[in-house]
């Protein structure tokens, strides 16, 4: 019995110590970044984001929706302050906001085996419907070009030969949605993903580290606890958009998803920059 109890205490002891060990890297590495920024607030997902963007509303900024898909390949919504909702199940690899005048919100989507698809703000409860969608090319997209500065006419995308296209966007009456090619050969990358001029905001995945650069000028982020909003020690994907998103986010939002699980942390993009400045 006693060499039994001993043995439970042994084990307990061991995962308290790993568990320790870990706590005290990320806060060690938390530390060790060149830059601390804190959260502003956080939303919950059913599963890790792998990508998002932005869809302004021009008239209830506070109404401008977040669109992710997370790791299963599902599509979610989501304002900066309200609950994540389910768009649409299936095995969608990217997505685009365009940022419309005094329209209803639109996005576009590529599925894993090709297929573009248009949604667009069906009714004031922020679901969205699919609108028909054509492709002046015989080149299938493989991922859209993420941009800080969202638009309501044009897009930039890789294709399935490793080639980044421009398209100009024309949507009909609300009604049909086409693209046209209007940019080729731009290079076998997206842009970098700028949030305050020539800056910009990547993630290195091999680390999981948030780095912002500036010309040759690396430097690492750490996002530590907010008010009562925990930080973020594991990211696995950032975006950011200049555009207003509302409240604290009229500046526009950094959002950051947890490698691991389905929470996402946003910061308001006009701390973040004064942060990163001092």
């Amino acid at each position: 019995m006693f060499k039994r109890s001993f043995c439970l205490l042994a084990a307990l002891l061991t995962i308290s110590g790993c568990q320790n060990d870990a706590s005290t890297q990320k806060s060690e590495n938390a530390s060790t970044a060149d830059i601390i920024v804190r959260a502003t607030t956080d939303l919950e997902a059913p599963a890790p984001i792998i990508e998002a963007t932005f869809v302004p509303n021009s008239v209830a900024t506070w109404l401008g929706y977040i669109i992710m898909i997370n790791k299963n390949a599902d599509l979610y919504r989501s304002t900066t302050d309200s609950q994540v909702h389910l768009i649409d199940k299936g095995n969608y690899q990217s997505v685009i906001g365009l940022a419309r005048i005094k329209q209803p919100g639109v996005f576009l989507a590529v599925t894993k085996s090709g297929n573009l698809k248009a949604f667009i703000e069906a009714d004031d409860e922020g679901n969205f419907k699919q609108l028909p969608i054509s492709i002046s090319s015989e080149t299938r997209l493989t991922k859209f070009c993420q941009s800080a500065v969202p638009t309501a006419s044009q897009v930039f995308a890789i294709t399935n030969g490793n080639v980044v296209k421009g398209f100009n966007v024309e949507i009909t009456e609300n009604t049909s949605v086409s693209l046209g090619v209007i940019e080729t050969g731009v290079g076998p990358t997206c842009p970098s993903l700028t949030y305050d001029q020539d800056k910009s905001i990547e993630l290195d995945k091999a680390t999981s580290e948030l780095l912002i650069s500036a010309g040759r000028t690396k430097k690492t982020i750490s996002i530590t606890n907010g008010l009562s909003i925990l930080g973020l020690t594991n990211p696995g994907y950032v975006s950011v958009t200049t555009a207003n998103m509302g409240s604290v986010y009229r500046n526009g939002v950094i959002l950051t998803a947890d490698k691991d699980s389905g929470r996402i942390v946003l910061i308001a993009r006009d701390y973040f920059v004064e942060a990163v400045t001092e």
